[in-house]
């Protein structure tokens, strides 16, 4: 019995321990527990990421983010000699609302549509719309537009994998932007 008490004491302190760390646990329940948190320097948006895979690139500043999951392999050598991501994150604010933005977005020609355009919903209630559209036979793009008081916040998902993923409905779904 007295190894049970201490056995719980010691996963409770790991567990405070735990959300006390930088970008771990959360207030949601733990929904994202152990994500990384990226917050804009204007305090408005959050976004919510695993780290690892999923690495800065130096092309984030400002309100700009961007992520970058970097993969090895003869298939994804670029003509260059670089390595293409596998995953790629760019965020932007631009101006409009998600409606508008959806419409407004040029799908590329010859490219499938395979989801969208829809409404899309975070865990933190903020909606827009989104579109999952494949160009070619292995260029994946989601773009998701959320409602942000100076417009939208979006998000474009490039990849050489299908996007109709968890990690990336987890992803959208841990966007919070703040009014």
């Amino acid at each position: 019995m007295i190894q049970v008490i201490r056995r719980g004491l010691f996963l409770s302190a790991v567990a405070v321990a735990l959300l006390a760390i930088p970008g771990c646990g959360d207030e949601a329940g733990g929904r994202f527990a152990g994500l990384r948190i990226w917050e804009s320097p204007d305090d408005t948006v959050i976004v919510r990421f695993r780290d690892p895979p999923w690495e800065f690139s130096d092309q984030t500043a400002g309100n700009r983010l961007v992520l970058e999951v970097q993969r090895t392999g003869a298939d994804l050598a670029s003509p260059d000699g670089g390595i293409v991501p596998t995953y790629r994150l760019v965020t932007d604010l631009v101006a409009d609302d998600p409606a508008t933005n959806i419409a407004a977005l040029e799908v590329p020609e010859g490219a499938t549509i395979l989801e969208g355009p829809e409404p899309v919903t975070t865990a933190a209630g903020n909606e827009g719309r989104q579109i999952i559209f494949l160009e070619g036979t292995h260029t994946y793009t989601r773009v998701v537009y959320l409602a942000h008081p100076k417009g939208s916040f979006e998000l474009r998902f490039l990849s050489t994998q299908d996007l109709r993923e968890a990690e990336v409905d987890e992803m959208v779904a841990g966007v919070e932007v703040k009014p």
